[in-house]
Parts: structure tokens; C-alpha cells; sequence
């Protein structure tokens, strides 16, 4: 697809046009849907985003991506509730997905819910730690 090489090249408008050309010639193409939901969240484009994720969920109730990169975009629209939702989703179909973990922390914080955040990041670590990866991380302070 022309799309992933734009978007490889950090062109996502241009990549949003050719999936969106692709959605035009197979409305059941669920990749394109997601592929374009993510140039669109790349873009800060999350409502647009959202739908395209929904879309493909539409097609694969089990696209644990699909799920993971709508959280993404609640959160970064505050829909705390929804992102908390999708990335548990993530998870549920995932456990090891370990940036669903550590977005999850990070929206539960901003909640205060500062226990239960930490134990989201700390699994995130433990993930990374597992495979491989020397990332630690940094917990938050409970009042």
C-alpha cells in the first residue's frame, strides 16, 4: 500500500489520502481503516482516529491494536473513562502488551488513582525487564 510508505516517510496526510482511497475501493478493507486511524492520531486528529479504530473493531471484535490505539486517542481527549475501557480491552486481549499497561497507569494517575496506577507501571516495567529491555520506571507518590 502507497499509504504505509507515506506514513513511513512521516507523511501521514498524504497517507490518510491513500487509505482513505483504498477504503473507497474496498469498504470492508479493516487494515486501511486502521492504518488510517493511526496517521490520523499521528496528526492529533482523535475523533477521526476513533472512528476509524471503531471501525475496525467493527470488522475484528478482537484487534487488541485497534483497541490499544483508540485508548490512546481517548486519553489524549481526556475520555479518561473510554481510554481506561479500551486499554483494559487491550490488555484482556493482550497481557502482554506492555504499552496498554503503561498508558493505562498514566490515565489512572491522572485520576488519582495513584495505587492503582503504580501497579499498572509496574507491570509495564516488569514486561519491558522481561524482555530484555533495561527500562525502569519512575512511580508516582500516593497522597
Amino acid at each position: 500500500m502507497r499509504g504505509v510508505a507515506k506514513a513511513d516517510l512521516e507523511d501521514y496526510a498524504g497517507a490518510i489520502t491513500d487509505y482513505t482511497t483504498a477504503i473507497d475501493l474496498n469498504p470492508g478493507d479493516a487494515d486501511a481503516y486502521f492504518m488510517r486511524g493511526i496517521a490520523k492520531a499521528k496528526l492529533d486528529t482523535h475523533a477521526g482516529a476513533i472512528e476509524d479504530f471503531t471501525t475496525t473493531i467493527g470488522f475484528n471484535p478482537d484487534h487488541s491494536n485497534a483497541y490499544y490505539w483508540r485508548g490512546v486517542s481517548k486519553a489524549l481527549i481526556e475520555d479518561h473513562a473510554g481510554a481506561i475501557e479500551d486499554l483494559t480491552i487491550t490488555i484482556d486481549l493482550n497481557p502482554a502488551h506492555v504499552a496498554a499497561y503503561h498508558w493505562r497507569g498514566q490515565v489512572k494517575y491522572s485520576l488519582e488513582q495513584c495505587e492503582e496506577a503504580n501497579a499498572d507501571l509496574e507491570k509495564a516495567a516488569a514486561l519491558w525487564r522481561a524482555a530484555g529491555s533495561a527500562f525502569e520506571v519512575q512511580l508516582y507518590t500516593c497522597n
